[in-house]
């Protein structure tokens, strides 16, 4: 009571809580036994249960209580937990492959401990129901258990887990050579699970053989795969080239038609130009020439004034005509018919050449325009061959990368189709022989199933 009030002091975690509250109903439960008095030694140990379900010293001891208040029903159903207890534990050392672990919980299994007091002979028959039911075969078990180990020396594990297999054949050894002859509980117990344990080995020593027959064929079947591999990079490193070469045809496309598209438009717009700006030539500018050509009709006219003047003043007589002003009268009314005649003449011929020169602008302007027209045209035409021309070796450039692709890809499905040739060859030729290697394997197997 001490106990369980410094407990309610203290701060603890509820799993130690519940560890300390085992204990001390189990201490109190000792208590209760020594003094005899078993109804409080069962209230102890059932609380102690409570604490703590899997308490196998307070079942242990229960299992007393209850054989001395007479209720050998609860009494053998609690023993038939700790031998179940003693049994998982002999489980666990078989499954680990530690021989000595499983020795000791043999020899000092907890349910052993009821014979050590004449009250719990009553007990035996627990053990004997359990055991009659094993002794009747254990002999031959044990014999087969011996010959087939002995059987399975001869055979190869493979690589695979070759360590763990051993140890699991060492382990059903040595329980075959150390128990042959026992009649202890947990050792007949034991037979099925070893039985188990040596069919769970012959398993994983097929599984071991087959996948080693595997590994083997992949093996040999790597030199399609890395030829496979080698294939498949081939053809990617094709598509890359054709995609970089495709783009590189389109961008020189792209490049060529800009320059020419530029340097036509320069030709053109230079032509507009002087079609545009003819008249600022002199020889295409009809008021120029006009204007030029009455200049000289007009200088002309003087000319022609003055000469005709002047003969017909060298026609009169100089000694009737001597005073100047009488000659220029002379010179300027004779002259003037000649120089009006000419005058007029010359605008006529201004005229012409003005006309001409008019004629000559539309005809020079209508070049130039047809130069524009030709120009577009040839730029049109030109335009299209190099499309024409660039396209064409987009298609052979397409055509030559596809070419190559096709070949590596038949080549990857006559490497596919090879392998899978091979492949069943080898799987034929394994399955034959692992047929041969794991007969008495297999057989043993059989014999335990």
């Amino acid at each position: 009571d001490e106990a369980e009030q410094l407990l309610s002091l203290k701060s603890f975690e509820i799993s130690d809580i519940a560890e300390v509250k085992y204990f001390i109903c189990l201490f109190k439960g000792f208590v209760q036994l020594l003094d005899q008095n078993h109804e409080g030694a069962k209230y102890e140990f059932i609380q102690a249960l409570s604490q703590k379900s899997d308490g196998i010293t307070a079942k242990f001891h229960l299992a007393i209580s209850e054989i001395h208040l007479s209720d050998l029903d609860l009494s053998k159903s609690l023993v038939n937990e700790i031998v179940d207890f003693d049994l998982n534990r002999t489980h666990q050392s078989i499954e680990a492959n530690k021989t000595n672990d499983f020795n000791y919980f043999v020899r000092n299994f907890i349910s052993s401990n009821y014979f050590n007091d004449s009250v719990c002979y009553s007990l035996l028959e627990v053990f004997e129901n359990r055991i009659n039911d094993l002794t009747s075969s254990a002999q031959v078990r044990f014999l087969c258990l011996k010959e087939d180990i002995i059987s399975l020396k001869e055979i190869k594990f493979g690589e695979m887990h070759e360590e763990e297999i051993y140890k699991s054949l060492d382990f059903i050894e040595e329980f075959v050579k150390n128990y042959q002859n026992s009649e202890n509980l947990l050792v007949l117990e034991n037979i099925s699970k070893i039985e188990q344990k040596l069919v769970d080995t012959l398993k994983s020593i097929l599984s071991n053989i087959e996948e080693s027959y595997k590994r083997e064929i992949q093996e040999s079947l790597k030199i399609y795969d890395l030829k496979i591999g080698e294939n498949v990079q081939l053809k990617a490193r094709h598509q890359s080239e054709y995609e970089l070469q495709k783009k590189r045809i389109e961008d020189k496309l792209k490049t060529t038609l800009t320059d020419y598209q530029l340097m036509m438009d320069e030709k053109i717009k230079s032509i507009e130009y002087k079609s545009e700006n003819i008249e600022s030539k002199p020889e295409y500018n009809p008021s120029a020439s006009f204007k030029n050509s009455i200049s000289y009709s007009l200088f002309l006219s003087l000319l022609v004034l003055l000469l005709a003047g002047f003969a017909e003043y060298s026609n009169s007589s100089v000694q009737e005509v001597t005073d100047a002003s009488k000659v220029l009268t002379i010179v300027l009314f004779h002259g003037s018919k000649w120089g009006v005649i000419s005058f007029v003449i010359g605008i006529f011929i201004s005229l012409m050449v003005s006309a001409s020169t008019s004629m000559e602008k539309a005809s020079a302007k209508q070049r130039l325009a047809k130069t524009v027209s030709l120009l577009k045209n040839e730029k049109a035409e030109n335009i299209k061959t190099i499309k024409e021309d660039f396209e064409r070796a987009i298609t052979d450039n397409e055509q030559k990368y596809k070419s190559r692709i096709d070949s590596v890809d038949e080549q990857v499905r006559e490497l596919i189709e090879k392998k899978k040739q091979d492949e069943s060859v080898m799987i034929e030729r394994a399955a034959s022989r692992v047929s041969k290697e794991t007969s008495r394997t297999k057989e043993i197997i059989e014999h335990y199933q």
